[in-house]
């Protein structure tokens, strides 16, 4: 393997080791990914007759594997969805019962630094306890869960295991890797999980993918947006596939340092992304992965700021901070900060699908000129109700009110989401988005989808920024979870600002037009 491990004997006075992969170097490095692998056993695939010990050597291990037979089928259990358990029946051990104290409490404040410390202490324990379970290994695909683990509580090591996000150093990539193998061999129900844990397990799947972006393609989570993936039309080919121009949009406004254009670009989507700070679109653009995807045209950057609807300004003024890419601001008051100034053009939202046709989704994050984003496709959509539909004279679509769905040629987002800013912006929301359209929303949380190393104020290339989660049918409300809510009724639905000025969380507003 040539490459440094360490082996920790694991209490209980049994024989196996926990195994823990390690570099004082950069965990990006191809060869250590896969002795970590290999070495922790943290692999899932077909249970097999015999089993390897965790605390094997790396020589036996190889050995083994050159022994092992033919996997046979795999036990029906495999199969099975995997039990999701009620949290009280998972308090065999007192470490169990003090994390689920804890996890309760954190649900209820999600920013409360004091809460996420002991929540990232006392997964410490239960992630390590992971080594002990029963493992078989095979080797034509790797280790799988076997009839032993649908007996244990799975879903507390997935969330000590989002709990360690938290931490400023990440665990090894592995681990996480392991958490979107057991999502997808449980194949959990999201309502269920949510009605348990308070978040569901495809958050966490996407979580643990934005962390494994540098390492790993996850075709684990490859089809988290299927339905909108196709719910433009029938799916393209896979001869179609190769012009990209085929596949279904996703404009990403406010791209930042890029990890939800890569999370759509995996998900199958071709990609605009609009970015105002040069800065951050130079970080996005240095990973490797990135970079297939602009060659082939199913990623176009554009480095542009969001208009008002009525602006006749070419350019406008924008203040980066050259050390810090994710953070720019169109204030000037970011100049304080070490903000410097530089002048960057303009676009309009609705001109972004004049030029690059319908889009499933827009995702909305450019701090206060979400407003102004929001306000030109309103404006687009009444100008689109005014015109003529083919075969019909103008007056004949006085009356419509199909907001802009049908006016011609233009028509707003199947899907879209705007951050909240700022509790007082989401009656101008409601009223655009009514405008639009729009007619169920979902209110989601932002907290679980932002690692420690990214929150903390720091860019490494070992995450490439925060997410802001999944979109449509997959977002999760913070109250019913994936289900809709009728947008009548999203001035009503209060709970969620007093979280966001108390500094519990903060929120996006994701909202769906009527098919």
């Amino acid at each position: 393997c040539n490459f440094p491990f360490e082996l920790h004997p694991q209490s209980g006075g049994n024989s196996e080791l926990f195994m823990t992969c390690f570099t004082k170097r950069s965990r990006r490095l191809s060869a250590g990914r896969r002795c970590c692998s290999f070495i922790s056993l943290l692999l899932l695939g077909p249970p097999v007759a015999s089993s390897i010990p965790l605390g094997a050597t790396v020589g036996s291990l190889a050995e083994s594997r050159q022994r092992e037979p033919a996997p046979p089928t795999p036990h029906p259990e495999a199969e099975a969805v995997c039990p999701i358990f009620e949290p009280a029946t998972c308090q065999e051990e007192e470490g169990q019962r003090i994390f689920w104290e804890l996890w309760a409490a954190k649900t209820k404040c999600w920013l409360c630094t004091e809460v996420s410390e002991d929540l990232v202490r006392t997964s410490v324990p239960l992630i390590k306890d992971l080594a002990s379970k029963n493992l078989l290994f095979s080797p034509q695909l790797g280790l799988q869960i076997t009839e032993s683990w649908l007996s244990t509580c799975l879903p507390i090591y997935l969330l000590a295991m989002v709990a360690s996000c938290r931490a400023a150093i990440l665990q090894p990539w592995v681990l996480y890797q392991f958490g979107l193998n057991v999502i997808a061999t449980c194949r959990y129900n999201d309502s269920d999980f949510f009605r348990r844990y308070g978040v569901t397990a495809t958050q966490i799947a996407y979580l643990f993918a934005l962390i494994g972006q540098p390492y790993d393609e996850t075709p684990q989570v490859a089809d988290i947006q299927r339905p909108e993936r196709t719910s433009s039309g029938k799916a393209p080919s896979q001869s179609q596939q190769l012009w990209s121009w085929t596949l279904p949009l996703v404009i990403d406004i406010g791209m930042g340092l890029g990890a939800d254009t890569r999370y759509y670009l995996r998900q199958g989507f071709r990609v605009v992304g609009v970015e105002a700070n040069p800065a951050a679109i130079e970080a996005a653009l240095t990973d490797p992965s990135t970079k297939p995807y602009l060659l082939s045209g199913q990623l176009i950057v554009l480095n542009a700021a969001i208009a008002a609807p009525n602006s006749s300004e070419a350019e406008m003024p924008f203040w980066v901070i050259p050390q810090r890419p994710e953070q720019s601001k169109a204030q000037g008051w970011l100049a304080l900060d070490g903000g410097v100034e530089a002048s960057i053009r303009t676009v309009r939202c609705a001109n972004l699908l004049h030029v690059f046709g319908e889009a499933v989704y827009m995702k909305i994050d450019v701090e206060f000129n979400t407003v102004d984003c929001l306000a030109s496709l309103a404006e687009e959509a009444k100008m689109a109700r005014r015109l003529p539909k083919d075969g019909s004279s103008s007056s004949d679509n006085d009356n419509d009110n199909d907001n802009g769905a049908s006016g011609g040629f233009w028509r707003p987002p199947k899907y879209i989401s705007a951050e909240v800013e700022n509790a007082g912006l989401i009656g101008i929301f409601n009223e655009h988005l009514l405008e639009l359209g729009y007619t169920h929303y979902k209110v989601t949380r932002q907290f679980i989808y932002s690692p420690g190393p990214c929150e903390q104020g720091y860019y490494q290339t070992e995450l490439l920024g925060c997410g802001s989660g999944p979109f449509g049918e997959s977002a999760v409300d913070y109250q019913v979870g994936v289900d809709w809510k009728e947008m009548k009724d999203l001035l009503q639905d209060t709970a969620f600002l007093v979280e966001f000025e108390n500094g519990y969380d903060w929120f996006d507003l994701h909202a769906k037009r009527a098919d």
